[in-house]
C-alpha cells in the first residue's frame, strides 16, 4: 500500500495557498489605489497655483517695473507655508493644512510697510533667479522664492540650513518675509486672542 499525504491535509494546503494569493492580490490592489488627498491640502495647492499664475494685467500696476509679485514657500517638514504678495494689494498666507489668511494692507500698516521693504530687497535679488516653469513644492527644510515678472517667473530654491547659518544671499529677503508673516499672526492674536500663532512656527 502506497503511503501519501491524506486528502484532508491536501485540501487545507490548497485553501491556504488560495487565501495567500487572495491576500497578496488585495495588497496589490490597495497599493495601486490612488491615495486620498486631504481637502485642506487640495485647497492649499489650488490657491498657491493660482498665485503662481497671477499676471501683471490682473493687478492695478501700470509702471515699468517688471517685478510685480512674489510667492515664497517654506517646507518645515510637517507644514508648508506660502506667502503671496503683490507690490500693491492684499497680503495672503496659505498653510498646507488649510488655514488661510488674507488681509488688506490698511488693516495692518506694520506688515504693509514690511512688504514695501520686501519688494525693495526683491528688486536686487530676483534677477539672480532662474527662469523656469516648474511650480513644485520645496523639499523638506528648504524654501522657494518665485518672483513674478512680466518676463516670466524667476525661481530661487535655497536650503534653510544656509539661511540659518547666514550663508545665503536670500537671508535678508527671507528675514523680511518672516517679519511679514509673524506681524500678521501676532496682530490677529492681539485682536482676537484666539491663539492663531499656532498657524506656523518659523523659529
Amino acid at each position: 500500500m502506497t503511503e501519501g499525504i491524506p486528502g484532508g491535509i491536501i485540501s487545507i494546503i490548497i485553501i491556504l495557498i488560495f487565501a495567500l494569493k487572495a491576500k497578496l492580490n488585495n495588497e496589490k490592489f490597495e497599493q495601486s489605489k490612488p491615495k486620498k488627498v486631504p481637502k485642506e491640502l487640495l485647497l492649499y495647492k489650488e490657491l498657491r497655483e493660482n498665485a503662481l499664475k497671477y499676471k501683471k494685467s490682473d493687478t492695478n500696476l501700470n509702471d515699468d517695473n517688471p517685478l510685480y509679485g512674489i510667492v515664497m514657500d517654506i517646507n518645515l517638514g510637517k507644514d508648508i507655508i506660502t506667502l503671496f504678495t503683490l507690490r500693491e494689494g492684499p497680503i495672503e498666507i496659505y498653510h498646507s493644512k488649510g488655514r488661510i489668511i488674507i488681509i488688506e494692507r490698511e488693516d495692518n500698516l506694520v506688515a504693509a510697510m514690511e512688504v514695501v521693504e520686501y519688494f525693495k530687497i526683491a528688486n536686487e535679488v530676483y534677477k539672480k533667479g532662474i527662469k523656469a516653469n516648474h511650480i513644485e513644492l520645496p523639499n523638506i527644510n528648504s524654501t522657494n522664492f518665485f518672483f513674478l515678472t512680466t518676463g516670466g517667473r524667476r525661481t530661487i530654491i535655497e536650503d534653510m540650513r544656509l539661511i540659518e547659518q547666514n550663508a545665503s544671499e536670500l537671508c535678508e529677503i527671507y528675514d523680511r518675509a518672516n517679519r511679514i508673516i509673524l506681524e500678521i499672526l501676532e496682530k490677529i492674536e492681539r485682536d482676537s486672542d484666539d491663539g492663531l500663532t499656532d498657524f506656523i512656527s518659523l523659529n
